[in-house]
């Protein structure tokens, strides 16, 4: 039976604490970290830095474990001579920081994070708790026996966050809701995308037209990547993918510092791959490397003694984009700003579900947000020729009694709603628990509660206790 070894996280000895004040102690551990990242490919195309192939380790008494790292890098994404002048990445962040300027959707101080398009931020209520993916269909159709089918997708289910299921929380009450994007494939990594559903917070109307034709350049620039993970078949036709897309920026005030936590993305989405486009960073900012680690990895004491670098890292720079396998538990290294103004790190994410465990459909307005406030007035403000309100107000009134049980009374409520989540998952024990095999010892990533109390009902995990909560390490 195994037993726990506390541990603090593997290596992480590379990680700046927040509260430190000693210069030569920042810039020798930033300085680490930066010896260890990737380079940056330099024409175009996109690639696995070769320390991020799978390998084989061992260490200890008979102990192994593969290492895999699937994450692929692309740079320079806005450098292309078809655009003809307009550059997607520049047009994209006016009208972002406009959205940003006028939604002023920030979190609490002293967090510097500001939501652009937050998929979080529900426009209704949830209507009824998800319900955990089941294996699909063996399709006699297919070209493989059924023990290649059930090998196959045991790994996506498993590699899937089906362990984050879990209704009795607020995150675990609502999806977030999907775009569909249809890829039309060309010759070699050629391909043309149409995002064919309107995305939250971001009305499909003619003022935004332009912005989705950009998004859909700049995911079309990552479909290469993607087909790494999700191996698309091209002699089938068009691929049609649900994508969530999110967009943040980081308000790196003077002398502030911030780090983020390990996770990975979505919790009822069964998100399969993400991606991550820089739209700008500030060469100001300091150090935020990206950091990669398995989901299972030899314990600190057996890395160190066995010399196993478990950890990879990727310092992105503007027009970067990062594509990886959602198994992959990953966090952003701390960052901060040494000068006199705010500087800002501003990024546009694609959480792409998995094909096989696809999001129920639910039909949305293209309104940046739903309320019944918002209705109310959107209703009476529906003018005749003369200027005079159109409809009566019984009218009014019998429209919004048929939306009242899924509507927000107001916008505020539904960020609160989101308020009361936030607070639920942050004060959730997630994080790496040490496991051991006799002389052979594991760290093990835990998603959430959830998670924690299903690994613990298996026999591998019977003994494992005092889950390590790492905000950042």
């Amino acid at each position: 039976m195994a037993t726990i070894v506390y541990s603090n996280s593997d290596n992480d000895d590379d990680e700046i604490n927040n509260n430190m004040s000693d210069e030569e102690e920042w810039s020798r551990e930033t300085t680490r970290i930066t010896n260890q990242r990737v380079p940056m490919p330099r024409d175009g195309n996109y690639y696995q830095p070769y320390n991020f192939h799978r390998r084989l380790v061992c260490y200890g008494d008979g102990g192994s474990l593969y290492l895999e790292y699937p994450v692929w890098i692309r740079n320079r994404l806005s450098e292309d001579s078809n655009y003809l002048g307009n550059n997607p990445r520049e047009e994209l962040l006016e009208v972002f920081y406009a959205l940003n300027n006028k939604r002023k959707d920030f979190h609490k101080y002293p967090s510097p994070v500001e939501d652009i398009i937050d998929p979080d931020l529900l426009v209704c209520k949830p209507i009824e708790p998800p319900s955990p993916p089941s294996l699909p269909v063996f399709d006699y159709n297919d070209h493989c026996t059924y023990y290649e089918f059930r090998q196959k997708h045991e790994l996506e289910f498993e590699q899937c966050n089906r362990w984050n299921h879990d209704p009795s929380t607020l995150r675990g009450s609502y999806q977030w809701i999907p775009n569909e994007f249809r890829i039309c494939h060309g010759d070699n990594d050629d391909c043309e995308v149409h995002i064919e559903t309107p995305i939250s917070h971001l009305p499909m109307t003619e003022e935004y037209a332009k912005t989705y034709k950009n998004l859909e350049k700049i995911f079309a620039k990552l479909v290469p990547m993607f087909g790494e993970i999700l191996h698309f078949d091209k002699k089938k036709g068009d691929t049609r993918l649900q994508v969530i897309v999110k967009v943040q920026s980081y308000n790196i005030q003077p002398r502030m510092k911030y780090s983020g936590r390990w996770h990975t993305e979505g919790r009822t989405e069964n998100i399969r791959a993400v991606g991550v486009y820089y739209l700008f960073i500030d060469d100001e900012l300091e150090g935020g490397a990206l950091k990669f680690r398995p989901s299972v990895a030899p314990s600190e004491s057996y890395a160190n003694t066995w010399r196993i670098k478990v950890n990879r890292y990727v310092m992105p720079e503007t027009d970067t984009a990062i594509v990886f396998d959602n198994s992959l538990p990953h966090r952003f290294c701390s960052i901060r700003n040494t000068t006199s103004i705010a500087r800002r790190r501003t990024f546009l994410n694609f959480f792409v579900v998995c094909p096989h465990y696809p999001i129920k459909e639910i039909s949305i307005s293209n309104l940046p947000l739903i309320s019944y406030e918002r209705c109310l007035t959107l209703l009476k403000s529906i003018e005749d020729e003369n200027n005079q309100q159109k409809l009566p107000d019984l009218v009014i009134e019998k429209i919004l009694s048929f939306l009242k049980q899924n509507m927000w009374e107001t916008d505020i409520d539904a960020k609160e709603f989101r308020s009361r989540a936030r607070y639920e998952m942050l004060n959730e024990k997630t994080g790496w628990g040490g496991i051991q095999y006799g002389n052979t010892g594991d760290i093990v990533f835990i998603k959430s509660n959830n998670d924690w109390s299903i690994k613990k009902s298996q026999r591998l995990y019977y003994d494992m206790f005092a889950l390590h909560h790492t905000e950042s390490e």
